[in-house]
């Protein structure tokens, strides 16, 4: 049987032009700047009032206002429990490039480290989506910018960059009286693993999952909360987990990298009998991980950077290695032979975008 891993790159901005076009005339959509957000005598949000359409009122407020959490921040006051200690990572420059000459696009998304962070490389058709997620303990913005442009060389040429401010963390609770916050309102984790658009799925599924009456059962809050946080705690760890055990010792970045961070107790528990344990038996021990990422993603990370268990499992000693290079070499020769039958990965997405 031959395994064909597939990665599917979403742009963000046709994905939004597509939503806004199949829900059209089924919501009501108001484009209007939000001026004052008025609270009932319980602490509840009562309405939004606007700069164009005056008052708007509802039952439940969803916070989509990106970093600055209108309603679940400013207005609810709920405590930001930050990850700063044990990610370092605040700042981004990003970048649409174009393609010079005639491209040819990688089937995949590059992530190359950098002397403050690492950046990204995403080919789609027509350009590429370029950025370097960095620290501003270790680089400032100007430095950050000129060691970018360096890096992509030409094609960046007098192309604007956009820098960003990460706040990395999430709010203590995302579910607070009737207003649940949504996406960067509810807290962001640097995009290492891409999770930013999963976590918006994931908080609506959950949402539908709980959804309250008029009466706003404490319960359902509760449910949500538990879980969201379970889901971007799990996701802090694992994104950890790439740069507590890197072996870069290159720059003060890498090397606090390396020393400094904070680790859960889940993480260090983890790495300790990783190392311990033979490895496997821990990671597949059921409930270990959680939801989010199996243990095929940690044995990925963990080998890949070197992080190995002192010693195999016992049984590996009695293993007839000899069946399995059998098997791998005929997985091997299936690989390839299918490889031989699909198309060229430009010629296919020019046939797609034609």
């Amino acid at each position: 049987m031959v395994r064909l891993l597939l990665e599917i790159r979403l742009d963000a901005g046709l994905l939004a032009d597509y939503l806004k076009r199949r829900f059209s005339g089924r919501i009501r959509h108001i484009v209007d700047s939000v001026t004052e957000v008025v609270t009932a005598e319980d602490g509840a949000i009562s309405h939004l009032v606007t700069k164009d359409n005056g008052s708007l009122h509802a039952d439940l407020f969803v916070d989509c206002s990106g970093f600055q959490a209108l309603l679940m921040d400013k207005t609810l006051k709920e405590p930001f429990v930050s990850y700063r200690d044990c990610l370092l990572n605040d700042r981004a420059v990003a970048a649409q490039v174009p393609y010079l000459n005639s491209p040819r696009r990688s089937p995949y998304t590059t992530a190359r480290a950098m002397n403050s962070g690492w950046c990204w490389d995403i080919p789609l058709f027509h350009r590429r989506g370029v950025g370097y997620v960095y620290s501003s303990s270790f680089a400032s913005d100007d430095q950050a910018e000129d060691e970018f442009r360096r890096h992509l060389g030409a094609p960046a040429d007098g192309v604007e960059m956009r820098r960003i401010r990460m706040r990395v963390g999430r709010h203590r609770n995302l579910w607070v009286r009737n207003c649940v916050a949504v996406g960067l309102a509810g807290g962001f984790i640097e995009p290492l693993e891409s999770t930013g658009l999963d976590l918006i799925q994931k908080g609506l599924a959950t949402l539908l999952h709980c959804f309250p009456d008029r009466s706003f059962d404490p319960e359902l809050a509760a449910v949500y909360n538990d879980t969201m946080t379970r889901y971007y705690d799990q996701i802090r760890d694992f994104i950890v987990l790439h740069f507590c055990v890197t072996r870069r010792r290159d720059t003060a970045y890498w090397r606090a990298c390396a020393e400094d961070l904070h680790k859960s107790d889940h993480l260090e528990e983890l790495l300790k009998a990783w190392r311990k344990a033979q490895g496997k038996i821990y990671l597949t021990r059921v409930g270990s991980l959680g939801e989010y990422f199996g243990p095929l993603s940690y044995y990925c990370i963990l080998a890949g950077m070197g992080f190995l268990p002192e010693k195999p499992p016992a049984l590996y000693g009695v293993a007839d290695w000899s069946n399995l290079e059998r098997d791998w070499a005929s997985e091997s020769s299936k690989a390839q032979q299918a490889l031989g039958l699909l198309p060229d990965h430009d010629r296919y997405l020019a046939e797609l975008n034609s």
